[in-house]
């Protein structure tokens, strides 16, 4: 294990994705995953607690000092200056009708500042995963090929963009139609590819630009360091960069301000 800290954190943080990608394959079918329903009208399966109560195990064992946040079950206090931030399943949704655009976000945060973060899409074919550490740039690992530095598209316009929302009716309901109407008339392309694989999608330059209206700190923490390391940004509607932000727009940094214009500059309320 490594002497650098952060380091030995995301090399523990990449073996731990693919330790729970075997867990949640066990229960993915294409046909679609058994689920119940939480308070807030989200789905949950028995793999999303699996996959959470072995990371904290796990990370409970090799670095008992440091703190904890899932979606799952919670907040762990800690004294190291580290938390991880971790969603297990991000795409519960897909999962549960058996579509492979879900993945596993774990973030790690020290001293209040995300340093490294994975991501990884395990039901792809051959799987991809993604990993980044500040000041190191963002990797992408696809099937059993070495890691590959990858990078945000260069592309400059939405007009020529493709832009990728978790949930496009959002915007209907959060009183946004008419920059949703704005939206779709700006950019080559829109498709309702979500949750993890459209932030994916951003980092590795195969789309210009993401969004989700509504966000929790697990759905972003982990991505922080993956898309600014390929070069992008990752910011709410209003522009600002935080785990706590309502709202997430990912992009290859060229076409946030348009899209920022569009979308008004104002998180969802």
């Amino acid at each position: 294990m490594s002497n650098d800290p952060v380091h030995a954190r995301l090399h523990f943080a990449i073996a731990l994705a693919d330790e729970v990608a075997a867990r949640i394959l066990r229960v993915y079918r294409p046909s679609g995953v058994r689920f119940d329903t939480k308070a807030d009208g989200s789905p949950v399966t028995i793999a999303d607690r699996d996959a959470e109560s072995h990371i904290r195990a796990r990370v409970d064992r090799a670095f008992p000092g440091d703190a904890f946040l899932g979606e799952e079950f919670g907040e762990s206090p800690g004294n190291s200056g580290f938390r991880w931030i971790v969603d297990p399943i991000d795409g519960t949704r897909a999962f549960v009708h058996g579509v492979p655009l879900f993945g596993t976000l774990i973030g790690i945060e020290r001293n209040g500042r995300m340093v490294a973060g994975v991501l990884n899409l395990p039901a792809l074919a051959g799987g991809e995963l993604l990993y980044a550490a500040v000041s190191e740039g963002c990797w992408h690992r696809t099937g059993d090929a070495p890691p590959q530095r990858c990078r945000v598209s260069p592309v400059a316009s939405l007009s020529e963009g493709l832009v990728c929302m978790t949930a496009p009716a959002d915007l209907h309901l959060h009183g946004m139609a008419p920059a949703f109407e704005r939206l779709a008339r700006a950019a080559k392309s829109l498709r309702g590819w979500g949750d993890c694989f459209a932030f994916a999608m951003v980092a590795t330059g195969r789309a210009e630009a993401s969004i989700d209206v509504k966000v929790h700190p697990w759905d972003v923490a982990a991505l922080i360091p993956i898309i600014t390391e390929a070069g992008g940004t990752i910011t709410d509607f209003a522009g600002r960069t935080s785990i706590d932000a309502p709202s997430c727009i990912t992009t290859n940094g060229r076409v946030l301000p348009e899209l920022l214009a569009i979308l008004g500059g104002l998180p969802p309320g």
